[in-house]
């Protein structure tokens, strides 16, 4: 294992030193009953160089970073990553066009950082800056650093710029058509902030949801009905007037080819001045009216006992004097709705001469609930009036159960009563709502026009909740836009993984918080890897989201470049597989596209047989092997032995042996 000389620390508080010189801690001192006696695991952790000090090793790195890093100067990167999320959520950006939308207004490295802080928002409900660090330290991120607060503050401020913002509005809107978004029912919901900011222009008084005396900034967005997809959003000063501030969007709106067939409002909007606004551009509407219209309770005066839980009224019913097709398939466990609509248009409001086309829908399942939930009420506070009663301490009944509790003398005390048939009357008329249209409409039309809404009202709630809800703590007006923008890109981010979760009978908040915990750890080596430990539910959503397993691998081979490299390129982009093919293509050829050869081309092609036999002309085996070896023997021979070959064996002669001794003298 590698020992850093250059770097110097001291032995930690926990470490032992050998005779050898070598640092080790004890990670296991465990008792194993076959032995009889504790095992005891080292880790060496570098080597001593005398007076409590040491050199460190990889292990010492990875068990004291802090130290290390401070010791050495380097930053050293995290051990362990959470990949999942940051995989997920480039793969959306890619496929909906968002990455490049937000690159051309505002730059790459701006965009990264936007890119961050979305992630940021939609893990952890939230968009205050100063938490940001502490929670995306251990996250892979687009931005080549992570960023602090200060850095942050000054990015709202500076860099998200009013002229930027407008550009990616124009952009998105663009893309927003290319993908079929060019005429539709409109789902559109805006609130108000209370803001306390000094500086910020944008801030102004206005009737604050709050209910405080204090200034407040508006926003707004428009959503997609069939599908929550976002489209556009606005920022405004808060004194101005909600309903001019959505003729404005829907003009906006029709500028760049997307045509605005109707609105859907709640309560907020259902207004004289906004229904004017609306006829006057020829823009239909569906909205629900407050409880305290003069249409709602007089459609619960005329139609409330007659349609509740009655099979006339349900809505979708099988009805013999319709097509077959027209009725609803009703599940066991559906909720079910009863509803009429008045055939002409009827007066809104008490004070104004306004009129539309109203419906009553009654909600059996919320109604049962809210009944109960009611009762319960009322019950808990008569008995805490005749708690403070009973000790002497004076006591007032609450406005909403003005008419239900009394406070009355009863052989000579005070005692709480209630009034139950007061009471049961109020619990009957809860459940109904009323819609008002533009046009003539069923209850049936109207209510499947508004329950479009919910993919607005989800995405709303969430930006909401981001934003804090009801409160604004940026100082600045651009503070403010920007922080809203962010919350915008964050929601058609979120949106995409809602309709993922949907298409996989997922929980969106539940498989957000499993994907971030989809991890790439560092090896030996400095190295990034992917241990595949995902479960069959984080599988199913990213395939969903056109991830699959293999292309984590290819995400932490582009950071282990990223991180060698001396100048990080900015850009990311969704890996390609090894053969160069997109590596979330799915199995099978592409929906839409056509076969390379048409079918009938295919069935008159004729199948070409081959015939038996030798073909006319050619030659057979013992042919051409005999051919070959007179070629052979035709060659000229080079001069000398041929190269490997033997020498020829030598002939077999006899010689004669020499005798032993010296030659015999010649007797002649």
């Amino acid at each position: 294992m590698a020992i850093f000389r250059n770097i110097v620390v001291a032995v930690p508080n926990d470490a032992y030193v050998e005779k050898d010189a070598s640092v080790f801690v004890k990670d296991k001192n465990e008792y194993d009953p076959l032995k009889q006696y504790n095992r005891v695991k080292h880790s060496i952790i570098g080597r001593s160089i005398g007076n409590g000090m040491m050199y460190p090793n990889s292990n010492f790195r990875l068990r004291y970073p802090a130290i290390f890093e401070e010791a050495s100067g380097e930053k050293l990167p995290r051990q362990t990553k959470k990949i999942g999320f940051y995989t997920t959520v480039l793969s959306l950006v890619e496929k909906t066009g968002l990455y490049d939308a937000i690159i051309q207004s505002y730059g790459v490295e701006n965009a990264n950082m936007i890119i961050d802080f979305a992630m940021y928002s939609i893990i952890n409900h939230s968009c205050v800056a100063d938490q940001y660090p502490s929670a995306m330290e251990d996250q892979l991120l687009f931005s080549n650093g992570l960023w602090n607060s200060s850095r942050l503050s000054g990015f709202f401020n500076n860099d998200i710029s009013e002229e930027r913002t407008s550009v990616f509005r124009k952009i998105w809107a663009g893309k927003c058509s290319e993908r079929g978004i060019t005429e539709a029912w409109i789902a559109i919901d805006g609130t108000n902030n209370d803001c306390v900011a000094q500086k910020a222009d944008i801030a102004e008084p206005g009737k604050a949801k709050s209910q405080k005396n204090i200034s407040i900034a508006g926003y707004m967005y428009a959503v997609d009905s069939r599908n929550g997809d976002p489209i556009t959003f606005s920022i405004y000063r808060g004194g101005r007037i909600d309903c001019k501030a959505v003729i404005e969007m829907i003009g906006w709106l029709t500028a760049y080819d997307v045509k605005v067939k109707g609105v859907i409002v709640d309560r907020g909007f259902a207004t004289k001045e906004f229904f004017e606004l609306l006829d006057q551009s020829d823009i239909g509407y569906v909205a629900m009216l407050k409880g305290d219209t003069k249409a709602h309770t007089d459609m619960l005066d005329r139609y409330a006992g007659r349609i509740r839980t009655h099979y006339e009224y349900m809505l979708g019913r099988y009805r013999e004097d319709v097509p077959v097709g027209k009725a609803t398939e009703f599940r066991m466990d559906s909720n079910v709705l009863y509803g009429t609509a008045e055939a002409e248009k009827i007066q809104l409001f008490s004070t104004q001469d306004y009129k539309a086309y109203v419906s009553l829908i009654y909600d059996s399942r919320n109604g049962g609930e809210r009944q109960e939930a009611w009762f319960k009420k009322v019950s808990n506070a008569a008995l805490e009036i005749q708690r403070q009663l009973s000790k002497g301490k004076q006591a007032s009944v609450p406005q909403e159960y003005k008419g239900c509790i009394s406070i009355e003398d009863f052989v000579g005390k005070k005692v709480a009563f209630v009034n139950a048939e007061k009471v049961q009357e109020v619990g009957e008329r809860k459940g109904f709502f009323t819609l008002a249209s533009s046009k003539a409409l069923t209850a049936k039309e109207a209510n499947d026009i508004y329950v479009l809404r919910n993919s607005s009202e989800e995405q709303f709630s969430m930006v909401k909740s981001q934003l804090g809800y009801d409160t604004t703590g940026t100082h600045y007006t651009e503070g403010i836009k920007a922080k809203l923008t962010l919350a915008f890109i964050s929601a058609i981010i979120r949106n995409e993984l809602v309709k993922a979760c949907c298409e996989s009978g997922l929980s969106t908040n539940r498989m957000t918080n499993e994907l971030n915990q989809i991890c790439m750890h560092m090896n030996g080596k400095d190295e990034y890897f992917v241990s595949h430990t995902e479960n069959h539910r984080q599988i199913l959503l990213m395939k969903a989201c056109g991830v699959q397993p293999k292309d984590l691998d290819r995400i932490a081979e582009a950071e282990n470049k990223r991180l060698s490299s001396a100048e990080p390129d900015p850009f990311h982009r969704y890996p390609a597989n090894t053969e160069g093919e997109a590596s979330r293509k799915g199995s099978g050829r592409p929906k839409g596209s056509k076969n390379r050869i048409p079918k009938k081309a295919v069935e008159t092609i004729p199948e070409e047989k081959r015939k038996r036999g030798r073909p006319p002309g050619a030659k057979n085996k013992k042919t051409i092997e005999m051919e070959t070896q007179r070629a052979e023997m035709s060659t000229a021979r080079k001069p000398g032995r041929p190269k490997g070959s033997p020498n020829k064996p030598k002939a077999n002669i006899e010689i004669p042996k020499k005798p032993r001794g010296r030659p015999r003298k010649n007797e002649n």
